[in-house]
């Protein structure tokens, strides 16, 4: 048998700075780390991508680190990403996917004022 490797490339330096310059002006997207303040850890990430301006839309997501999660930080970090698109970016509409089974989600969703608008069947494979 042939000895095979299931780790993706890495990208030269030269490849990254080409990737920063690519993204660092782009108005499409804005991604923010959330941190403990106490610590100064990452606990995670929160963006808000597909950020239409002509129809002042976007999709929010976020991400907490399994070891921080029941701790308010995805609480927080929502209502602080959710207040940055509708008072800094102006925007109308903001929008989310979220699995079913996803019920700390839910709630935090909920919480922000999150309606239900439709189900997509079959959208995640």
């Amino acid at each position: 048998m042939i000895g095979t490797s299931l780790v993706e490339p890495f990208e030269t330096l030269r490849e990254l700075e080409d990737l920063y310059e690519k993204y660092v002006h782009n108005t499409t997207e804005r991604r923010f780390v959330i941190e403990e303040i106490a610590t100064g850890s990452s606990v995670g990430v929160l963006s808000l991508i597909e950020i239409d301006e002509i129809n002042r839309k976007c999709e929010i997501d976020i991400i907490i680190d399994e070891k921080f999660q029941g701790r308010s930080f995805g609480k927080q970090g929502f209502v602080l990403g959710v207040k940055y698109a509708f008072d800094i970016l102006n925007l109308y509409k903001i929008y989310l996917l979220l699995l079913p089974n996803n019920t700390p989600g839910l709630n935090i969703y909920k919480f922000s004022g999150f309606k239900k608008e439709c189900r997509l069947r079959k959208e995640f494979y």
